[in-house]
């Protein structure tokens, strides 16, 4: 949820960014055409530049490898059962809720959209039709005729084609119809729907609408009679709803026979077109671009790595207040260390590269394939006071509430080695700021390989702090980059 959250904010303020700026610079402005295409890359920029992401992570001098220091695991009762996976009672979470909420709106604005265009192409059914070049005149009775859809002229039956207040209007709604007006408006319904949440979008449709008329009103003009224009718009016309796709004539009087009234050219067009670029520049360096310093200890020799991101498919583990689950979370880390092994000399093997269910005695035996590997498995914990853990172990104890726990296995036939690669990630972790706990169970994931192995909690669901660590881009990174490191620690070490 925070992440959809953040997307909205970066929507917001992009739009708020770029509309100021309309507002303040171009609106008003003899520079129709331009006023077009801004709004709509405004609603562009708002719909896409959240989503983008530009990570530059710059090397820094390669770290020299640290003295190995190995650190005192607390031994602590309890055993990991082989877990039971069954059907289990599901709690809609508020994050769906929310989600559900959003969805219902959409859909709705949506298929409103869609009963409008059928509304629209009623009226084509029930009138008269002629094929002029290059489109359709409808004669209907229709109170919201004259108006233009696509390819679609519909004339108010009565209204004389072939006067000059007809011969003007139709000029206008041809100019509609061949600059693609209709699309401009059915692909900020769209966006609308999409969107909704976004008042600045709202606004921006009403404006296209208005810039719609005065480039219509601009091209029918071609003799530059704009009071007879200005007459013509200020004789009676029908006051009836209007589907908000069409373009019709009778519309935003008094601001179109002021525009008319426009004479002289607008000052430093060119300068206020040329100002986009930096506008457009500062919202995709601001929200997109990352650039990252990070010190890299790159294993001296190969090493492999065999990742293991706990739970998985109907085993979804532990679940955060706002409903993410820990299987997404352990999977999208280990998916990140797999991306950014090779600058660190690690070939990653994972035992679930998906949305899978693996039993535990299964993914040990992924890693006792190999000749020479180290297994991590990855996890997130959540708060408990005695009882079971996401990892059906009994404890009497009270688990630590946040930071990253480091787990080794009692039954594991290396003991001296588990410690070596815990001691190596763990130091790596303690010294980039993250708080760091050491604990010795009886685990059955990391018990049951031949292979030096250990189980990192990345954080707890239950606190805020390492929730927002967890789930941001940056703090993946951080995380991936510190195991990372701690592996090459360790195989420089041996």
């Amino acid at each position: 949820m925070e992440q959809t959250i953040n997307l909205i904010l970066k929507s917001l303020a992009i739009s708020g960014l770029m509309m100021g700026y309309y507002w303040l610079v171009l609106r008003g402005r003899k520079m129709h055409a331009f006023n077009r295409f801004y709004l709509l890359l405004t609603v562009l920029a708002a719909t896409v530049v959240p989503f983008l992401r530009f990570d530059f992570w710059i090397p820094g001098k390669t770290a020299a490898t640290p003295a190995l220091k190995l650190l005192q695991f607390v031994v602590t009762d309890g055993e990991e059962p082989m877990p039971v996976v069954k059907a289990a009672t599901y709690a809609w979470t508020l994050g769906e809720w929310l989600s559900i909420g959003y969805g219902t709106v959409s859909l709705s604005l949506l298929v409103w959209l869609l009963y409008s265009v059928g509304s629209i192409y009623r009226v084509r059914r029930a009138g008269l039709k002629a094929r002029r070049d290059g489109y359709n005149l409808v004669i209907t009775s229709d109170g919201r005729a004259p108006f233009s859809f696509f390819r679609n002229i519909f004339w108010k039956d009565g209204l004389d084609e072939h006067s000059e207040a007809g011969q003007l209007i139709l000029k206008h709604e041809l100019v509609h119809m061949r600059q693609w007006h209709t699309l401009d408006k059915v692909a900020m319904q769209v966006a609308i729907a999409l969107c909704w949440f976004n008042p600045v979008f709202w606004l921006i449709n009403k404006e296209l609408a208005l810039v719609h008329e005065f480039l219509a009103d601009e091209e029918a003009i071609t003799d530059n009679d704009t009071s007879a224009f200005a007459t013509m718009l200020l004789e009676p016309y029908y006051k009836s709803a209007l589907p908000v796709m069409i373009n019709p004539f009778y519309s935003s009087i008094k601001l179109r026979i002021m525009m008319l009234s426009i004479t002289n050219k607008t000052s430093y067009r060119n300068l206020r077109r040329a100002m986009i670029v930096p506008l457009m520049i500062v919202p995709v360096l601001l929200f997109s671009f990352r650039v990252h310093t990070v010190p890299v200890t790159t294993a001296k020799k190969h090493i492999t790595l065999v990742l293991d991101a706990g739970h998985g498919g109907v085993d979804q583990g532990a679940v955060a207040p706002d409903g993410t689950l820990e299987k997404d979370m352990n999977l999208r880390v280990c998916k990140r260390i797999a991306a950014l092994a090779g600058e660190y000399n690690v070939t990653v093997i994972q035992t679930r590269p998906d949305d899978k269910y693996i039993n535990l005695v299964d993914r040990p035996a992924i890693a006792d394939k190999l000749e020479k590997a180290v297994m991590v498995s990855i996890h997130v914990n959540k708060s408990y006071k005695g009882g079971t853990t996401t990892e059906g172990m009994t404890v009497n104890e009270s688990i630590a509430k946040d930071g990253v726990k480091l787990l080794i296995s009692r039954h594991s036939s290396d003991q001296a080695e588990c410690q070596k690669l815990a001691s190596a990630i763990g130091n790596t972790m303690s010294a980039d700021g993250l708080k760091t706990s050491y604990r010795q169970k009886g685990l059955i994931v990391t018990g049951r390989t031949k292979h030096p192995s250990v189980l990192i909690e990345l954080g707890n669901v239950d606190n805020p702090r390492d929730m927002a660590l967890i789930n941001s881009e940056a703090g993946i990174d951080k995380l991936s980059r510190d195991i990372l490191s701690g592996v090459a620690t360790y195989a420089n070490a041996n």
